[in-house]
């Protein structure tokens, strides 16, 4: 059975999501894909919330099933709070839920993997912890 990897970051704007992406599919252009959540537009004929979302998951298992060279995709979006990865979540087990992928599934295992950029040392530091959010809050406004 083939595993592929689905990478959702859990950090806040500007702490260096999408620069880790940009190395580690520069890394393993071969098998390693990013899917960045400022590259999909919204349909504004479209009512309602949560087609980004949507197209993001769908854009991101298209990617690595739909491929034999791809096995791992990094979902490249802000996902701090855990309404967004609640949502992403929701949607990638919808996809995954769908008769004729389940079909392509038969000898794919899907496992998704939750990056959390802050590190040990800066939890335990309350100063270090503060400069952490005021470096890419301040980038940010900028």
């Amino acid at each position: 059975m083939r595993i592929k990897y689905i990478l959702i970051p859990v950090a806040t704007l500007g702490c260096g999501k999408t620069t880790v992406a940009r190395i580690l599919t520069t890394l393993y252009p071969k098998r390693w894909a990013q899917v960045q959540n400022d590259d999909i537009a919204i349909d504004k004929s479209v009512k309602g919330k949560g087609q980004k979302p949507k197209e993001l998951v769908s854009r991101s298992l298209d990617m690595i099933l739909g491929s034999e060279n791809y096995d791992v995709v990094i979902i490249d979006k802000n996902n701090h709070m855990n309404r967004e990865r609640d949502q992403l979540l929701k949607d990638i087990d919808e996809y995954l839920s769908v008769e004729s992928i389940k079909q392509s599934l038969k000898n794919i295992q899907v496992k998704i993997i939750l990056l959390n950029f802050i590190t040990f040392e800066l939890n335990e530091n309350k100063e270090n912890k503060d400069k952490l959010f005021q470096s890419p809050s301040k980038r940010v406004v900028d």
